[in-house]
């Protein structure tokens, strides 16, 4: 099976796989859960031959090297990975869908994937009996603990190929920097207990007082959006979006631009400019994957900036005639037509604003008509990490490692048990490259 080395092109041969093995696919993803939805998809894709399993079991344990007393599931009817103790083998288990066959031409996927239901497994989240009607908030706190170490693009990226079959982002996933700030909790980069996190959760009543997040809509490309093309003869290059042929050419009834006509209904009740589009249930942003975009070269700051190789704020350092040749560099060049999906938008890198400068004081506390960034006041230390909890993983003496089984004592004078593990499942757990 072919790899690819970019996701936009991954995607676009998956789902084309969908196509040629679930002609029906778009209208399933388009139903409610309770009558077919993603789950259908997963469900009427044919069956692997055992073969075929054989050969993505040996994929995916190349992927991660984890104990081989944990085994490996294939579940036709399933429509997402999931891990648990079998009592009767006397094994964990990691189970997996039909789709992650097609995985093995983007294995980063697989990994990702493979390394979060290997965090359920190690922290103990399988051996929790879930209490009556707490099954998903469970799973939930569960999850951003076990997302913690990695890579948030491929989690969006499981997401596409799992939930959405189409590339959607912003994209809210179940990591620390997003979900603890929700329920109260600080970021903790390692992740909180489920146990604390799911106190925290339900602290915050979500039922009765909080409201349903706003869902964020996917990327509408627009005319003047610069773009980076991922397919045809000008791939890697950094573009600008000039026209929307279906718009410019006024075909009526056409889906893109009944589209685009009620995106810019969106566009013209954004009052006072700076607020972005907001998610609107009625429309089907698929619809972008089918649309037509002419694209044109850009000039070579332009290029520099949104391929980032330069930082905005670079350029008040360049030298003005410099800075002159790189705008006016001739030529433009019209690359042609594009879809959406042989594109992803292309934006010049983060910066964060420059530090504050606060008002200078002398040895007496008079103001010296100075300011400076060295003048603002400390912030206040860290607040110091939680205690080690049960499942929490830990250096012991000797440079060797372990997995907190049970705590004994009070406060300060707890006592931890602590039970050996090997480098290789501390390494599967946290993602990490250690010897």
């Amino acid at each position: 099976m072919e790899t690819y080395k970019t996701y936009p092109e991954f995607f676009k041969w998956y789902i084309g796989q969908l196509d040629d093995q679930v002609p029906q696919w778009q209208v399933y993803a388009k139903m409610p859960s309770s009558t077919g939805g993603y789950r259908r998809i997963h469900r009427e894709m044919p069956r692997l031959e055992r073969s075929q399993v054989k050969e993505l079991n040996k994929v995916i344990r190349e992927q991660v090297k984890f104990p081989k007393k944990i085994k490996l599931s294939y579940h036709a009817q399933a429509d997402t990975w999931s891990a648990g103790w079998r009592s009767r083998t006397g094994n964990y288990t990691i189970n997996y869908p039909t789709l992650i066959y097609y995985w093995m031409s983007y294995p980063s996927l697989i990994q990702t994937a493979l390394l979060h239901e290997l965090g359920h497994i190690f922290n103990g989240d399988s051996q929790v009996r879930n209490r009556s009607g707490h099954a998903s908030c469970t799973n939930i706190c569960m999850d951003v603990r076990c997302n913690a170490p990695l890579d948030r693009e491929t989690l969006m990226q499981i997401n596409d190929c799992l939930f959405h079959f189409e590339i959607k982002r912003p994209q809210g996933v179940y990591v620390p920097e997003q979900f603890y700030p929700q329920v109260g909790l600080s970021i903790l980069p390692q992740g909180w207990s489920f146990e604390q996190t799911h106190n925290a959760y339900h602290q915050k009543d979500y039922d009765d007082e909080e409201p349903e997040p706003q869902q964020a809509p996917p990327w509408v490309p627009m005319i003047g959006d610069h773009v980076l093309l991922t397919e045809g003869a000008n791939k890697g290059k950094i573009g600008r979006i000039i026209n929307i042929p279906e718009m410019v050419m006024n075909k009526k009834n056409t889906e893109c631009v009944e589209f685009y006509k009620e995106v810019m209904k969106d566009v013209g009740s954004c009052k006072g400019g700076g607020c972005g589009l907001k998610y609107n249930e009625n429309l089907d942003y698929t619809a972008i994957q089918r649309c037509d975009y002419e694209i044109e070269s850009v000039n070579e700051l332009e290029e520099k900036i949104y391929s980032k190789q330069m930082k905005p704020s670079e350029m008040d350092e360049l030298d003005p005639i410099e800075l002159g040749e790189m705008i006016n560099k001739p030529p433009i060049i019209t690359y042609g037509i594009y879809k959406r999906i042989d594109f992803v938008k292309a934006d010049p890198i983060n910066e964060p604003p420059p530090p504050p400068e606060c008002p200078c004081k002398d040895e007496k506390g008079n103001l010296t008509g100075a300011s400076s960034t060295e003048c603002c006041p400390k912030p206040p230390p860290p607040p110091p990490p939680p205690a080690p909890q049960i499942g929490d993983l830990v250096m012991v003496k000797g440079g060797k490692y372990g997995k907190v089984i049970g705590i004994t004592g009070e406060e300060e004078d707890e006592d931890y048990e602590v039970e050996e593990v090997s480098v290789d499942i501390v390494n599967a757990t946290l993602g990490t490259n250690l010897k």
